[in-house]
């Protein structure tokens, strides 16, 4: 092959921090995640769970999304925040409006253990 330039090889070397970081990142959210919200991770992941957790503000009221939107008789989201999941991303097209709902449920019911139940209670 050619000879890479000062200004690509410069490139690629932060590039490849940047994978580094992110790989470091992954792992402690992944650590985190499997010890603030077991249950909830089990279910649906790290990344689906703590972006669940970030845009509810914190973990007890992650399990009020759907009810706030239900209170406010606001219009509430097909897929949502658990659309990346892969149970919904297993499933049919028919039965993606069906799962949803009850996945929603079932991280509902997890999250509220996760946040009362105390520590290490995690569910088989």
């Amino acid at each position: 092959g050619q000879d890479l330039s000062p200004l690509d090889l410069i490139n690629v070397k932060t590039f490849a921090q940047k994978v580094m970081d992110r790989k470091k990142l992954y792992d402690y959210l992944v650590s985190k995640m499997s010890d603030i919200a077991p249950n909830l991770t089990a279910l649906i992941g790290e990344m689906v769970g703590a972006r669940l957790i970030s845009h509810a503000g914190k973990l007890s009221f992650s399990f009020t999304l759907l009810h706030k939107a239900l209170k406010t008789r606001g219009n509430t989201p097909k897929y949502g925040l658990i659309f990346p999941s892969s149970f919904i991303g297993q499933a049919s097209a028919k039965n993606k409006g069906r799962i949803a709902p009850y996945l929603a449920n079932k991280c509902s019911i997890a999250s509220r253990i996760d946040c009362f139940a105390g520590k290490n209670q995690k569910l088989e």
